[in-house]
Order: C-alpha cells, then structure tokens, then sequence
C-alpha cells in the first residue's frame, strides 16, 4: 500500500496495523521534517511494515510499475490540485498500481470550514470523478466518512 502524501504518517501507522505482518506501507512525502517524525515513531514503535520515502508525487513515485495493490490519499489530492501536480500524481498512481488495484481518497466535503482547507481548492466527488474517469479508473463506492469529509474508492484500469 502506498501512503501518497503522509505527512508524519499517522494514516501510514493505521494502515500497517491492518495489513498484518506481511503487509507493507511505503509513505510518501515531500515534507522532510514529516518523514523525520514518522521515522522517530517507527524507532519507537520498532514498527518495521513502514517504509518511509522522500518524493514529490507530481515528478514522480519511486516504485516499480504495477508493484502496489492500493494507493491512499489522506486529505492530500486538493493540495496537489493547487499545486498543479494532481494530474501528474494521479498518472503516476496508474503506473504503479497493478490492474485492479485500489485508489482511496479521503477528502473534505465542499462546503465552507472549518476544519479544512478553504471551499474553493476543495474537490467534490463529482470533481474526483472527472478528473480520475480519463485515466481509466472506474469508481467502486462512494460514502460519508465523519461529519466532514467523504471516502471515494476506485479501481484501477492501468
């Protein structure tokens, strides 16, 4: 599974704790002082299924073509959309993601906040849908995930 923008890896730590002792979690971040963090929970928890990684997303993920089974992005896609990079990380999503595989978006609801970021970089699962319908992923559901936020989840075509 890969973490796509995990920060200090909070979402990447619950992830490994459902996978199990064969999965695997790469977290993936720009943000060194994040990965910082998370490497010190990991000395810590001597939690060895995290496998943090310094990259932008938008030039590139550095893993093998069809080498994950799923893809989550925590809060992080309407960020890379203001950056002008959610297409070049959506793209490299398809490449690393063997077909079938799974794409999870965790992401604010369009309304004004707080919490979240403002409501003009917000993406409504009708946005998520036309940005992700090109590139051949098909979406498998759609739910309310707390009283803020919705949880789309997509299958890869590539």
């Amino acid at each position: 599974v890969l973490d796509l923008g995990c920060g200090r890896g909070d979402w990447s730590l619950a992830l490994a704790g459902r996978l199990g002792t064969e999965g695997l979690v790469y977290a993936l971040d720009a943000w060194p002082e994040g990965l910082e963090a998370l490497q010190e929970t990991l000395a810590q928890r001597e939690e060895s299924r995290v496998r943090p990684l310094t990259a932008d997303a938008g030039r590139g993920i550095p893993l093998p073509d069809s080498s994950l089974d799923m893809a989550f992005l925590g809060v992080v896609l309407h960020d890379l959309a203001e950056d002008g990079k959610a297409e070049a990380a959506l793209r490299e999503l398809g490449r690393v993601l063997r077909p079938g595989g799974r794409l999870a978006f965790l992401e604010f609801n369009k309304v004004d906040g707080p919490p979240g970021p403002p409501r003009s970089i917000r993406i409504s699962p009708q946005e998520l849908e036309e940005m992700l319908a090109p590139l051949g992923h098909r979406r498998i559901r759609l739910e309310k995930a707390g009283e803020y936020n919705y949880l789309a989840l997509y299958e890869s075509a590539m």
